[in-house]
């Protein structure tokens, strides 16, 4: 058994993920060195001198500014 919802919810994420990336720039808040790789059952970022804090990629958002 399914959710009927499950479709319409997946579009309306969709949407709320493409206004996101439509809107703001995204780029990395530490060295691209500093990011590695922890693998599990999914491999997921990790900052290499933060080991301690888990799974995070630390991002810097800014509003999309047209020139």
């Amino acid at each position: 058994r399914a959710c009927i919802g499950y479709r319409f919810a997946m579009v309306e994420f969709k949407c709320l993920i493409f206004a996101l990336i439509r809107g703001f720039q995204f780029e990395l808040a530490v060295a691209p060195e500093q990011i590695g790789k922890k693998s599990t059952v999914v491999t997921r970022p990790v900052v290499k001198s933060e080991l301690e804090k888990g799974s995070q990629l630390p991002l810097k958002i800014t509003p999309y500014m047209d020139s």
